[in-house]
């Protein structure tokens, strides 16, 4: 069985993964989740006897989490998405370290703003170094879509 203790360290430690590490495959749900179980646990709302009710538990607040916070996380990356629409023909600087390669992302400082980017998939280039300036040809779930060269608008 985990003490309190144990359950509030590793929400923090699943937390830290979902901003730093792995986001978007449910740690922050996790992470609340265990916080609660060990909060829970301190002021005797929740009493386990076993590790295996310990985990049900957490699974439990973890779907409760995931049910009650999906849809406003979802509309807030989709508001971010959207908040820039005609890009296409306008230049940004390579800042990722290493450069950009051809299908990763990366991240393109755009007007002051950093922005996620990657390479165009028709270009012809499979890499494009840091500092080198680049051009937007267009956009996809926001992420700028760049190359070498200036696209041609009709």
């Amino acid at each position: 069985m985990l003490t309190p203790t144990v359950w509030l360290i590793l929400g923090a430690i699943f937390i830290v993964l979902e901003i730093t590490v792995i986001s978007g495959i449910g740690f922050l749900f996790a992470g609340l989740s265990a916080i609660c179980l060990g909060g829970f646990m301190i002021v005797n709302f929740v009493t386990t006897h076993t590790l295996a009710d310990q985990i049900a538990y957490f699974f439990f607040l973890t779907i409760i989490w995931g049910v009650a916070l999906w849809k406003p996380l979802k509309k807030l990356s989709n508001k971010n998405v959207h908040k820039y629409k005609n890009l296409s023909g306008t230049e940004a600087v390579v800042l990722e370290e290493g450069g950009l390669q051809a299908g990763r992302v990366g991240n393109v400082k755009w007007s002051g703003s950093i922005l996620r980017a990657q390479i165009e998939p028709l270009s012809s280039v499979a890499s494009i170094a840091k500092g080198e300036t680049v051009w937007v040809h267009g956009q996809h779930d926001g992420v700028l879509l760049v190359d070498t060269v200036k696209p041609e608008h009709k």
